[in-house]
């Protein structure tokens, strides 16, 4: 549609990297080996490939992997609820301004790059956590030990999973 080619060509002046198709095959193929910013489609690719669209937009844990704008023709409330409920990230109509547009779409960028930073930061801390020999234990405030490194056992004497759960003034 024009509007998903200009809608495209927006985002890409912008130098975003952007997917954008109505057929599955298409994006699909686009995706592959790449990581774009955005995808963009319509509805109808959307609630007739739901099930092969999103594993593309989502990871296991069901984050954000690539945002997704679907552009419809009218501004209604019952299309925009049908794209979310299909798993869309925004909805824009056609009488959506540009510079709506782009804004919507950096802070789902946005988002996401903050989600991936977290889980790199996450990844990072959790690693150093479990390959330092002091013990580390992390507990509620009533005293229930939720974490507990690897390290205890070694330093201790005590299983981590035997641990976790308990509380650490009965040790």
């Amino acid at each position: 549609s024009s509007q998903l080619s200009e809608t495209t060509a927006l985002f890409e002046r912008r130098n975003y990297q952007v997917i954008a198709g109505t057929t599955f095959d298409f994006v699909r193929e686009a995706a592959a080996g790449r990581e774009p910013d955005l995808l963009v489609t319509g509805l109808d690719l959307l609630q007739n490939s739901r099930d092969e669209v999103l594993p593309l937009t989502r990871r296991d844990d069901g984050a954000v992997k690539i945002p997704l704008i679907v552009l419809g023709d009218a501004d209604g409330g019952e299309r925009i609820l049908e794209a979310l409920k299909a798993g869309a990230d925004d909805y824009i109509g056609s009488f959506t301004n540009t510079e709506q547009i782009l804004a919507r779409a950096s802070k789902l960028i946005e988002k996401k790059q903050a989600g991936s930073l977290l889980e790199e930061s996450e990844d990072y801390f959790r690693s150093l956590i479990d390959n330092v020999s002091d013990v580390i234990s992390i507990l509620s405030f009533d005293g229930t030990i939720i974490y507990e490194s690897a390290s205890v056992e070694q330093v201790l004497g005590h299983r981590q999973e035997d641990i976790v759960g308990n509380n650490a003034f009965d040790y």
